[in-house]
């Protein structure tokens, strides 16, 4: 009967090369000197050198560290010595053969005769940031389609809110409406909180921020879709301002508008 192939050693070499990543063994001595125990040979691809010269000289992969990204690395490499849990970190490496190459390293920590070991991979990462950057590109665009600002009448502009607003997106709205505002002379702001059935103290917190940049520009705000839910939690986060006017309808804040601008306007 034929050996089954499957009770067969694997080759760990063939296995390796197989890796899209360095595979390596880095040691850590109590007196703080360092050596690579093992390192693939994708080292060449990464720093430009054999991995014998690697493996002789960790220093090589120190000094190749980006200055400005060595505080991580070493931070990274602290606290997992000191909790022994899993390394990461990602950054710049300066090759030998002049190229910068954005790389994620991750690798498991144990206990060494001479101080301790991580075994792990080094990965390119420069694919993996730029698709980081698409996406966070691709949010920004999501995010200013999702509070569209409507011209509603003459000097008149409405934002239906939805859903819940953090540091960002509130960042979003209020640079859209101060640009809208500044650059077609609006004079009312309404923001429409139909959407939102709850609202919490930061949400409140970013609407007044919004009220007191657009009030700058000399452009009142209303607040209309004043739900009962809504009103209750203003009132006692102590929300409310009279810098703000409050509404429970649109439309019952659309002619409050333009009842105001109907006077200045003649």
């Amino acid at each position: 009967m034929a050996d089954d192939p499957r009770d067969a050693q694997p080759d760990f070499q063939a296995i390796v090369s197989g890796i899209p990543g360095m595979v390596y063994s880095f040691v850590l001595r109590t007196d703080g000197t360092s050596y690579f125990a093992y390192v693939s040979d994708m080292c060449r691809y990464f720093y430009g050198i054999e991995p014998e010269a690697l493996r002789s000289s960790a220093n090589i992969a120190i000094d190749a560290i980006v200055d400005e990204d060595m505080h991580r690395f070493e931070a990274a490499l602290e606290a997992s010595m000191r909790d022994m849990q899993r390394f990461r970190w990602s950054g710049r490496l300066e090759t030998m053969n002049d190229r910068t190459r954005l790389v994620r390293a991750e690798s498991m920590p144990q206990k060494h005769p001479e101080g301790v070991i991580w075994h792990g991979v080094m990965f390119e990462a420069t694919e993996e940031a730029q698709m980081r950057r698409e996406l966070s590109r691709a949010q920004d665009t999501v995010m200013s389609l999702s509070v569209p600002i409507i011209e509603v009448w003459e000097q008149v502009v409405c934002v239906p809110l939805q859903g819940s607003y953090d540091d960002r997106r509130a960042e979003k709205l209020t640079e859209a409406l101060l640009s809208k505002v500044s650059s077609a002379e609006i004079r009312v702001a309404i923001l429409d909180l139909t959407g939102i059935t709850d609202i919490d103290t930061a949400t409140v917190a970013h609407l007044l921020r919004i009220t007191r940049s657009l009030g700058l520009l000399g452009a009142e705000c209303a607040l209309s879709g004043i739900s009962p839910v809504v009103a209750r939690t203003m009132i006692s986060l102590e929300a409310a301002s009279e810098q703000l006017r409050y509404f429970r309808a649109l439309n019952q804040a659309l002619r409050w508008a333009i009842g105001e601008l109907g006077p200045k306007s003649g």
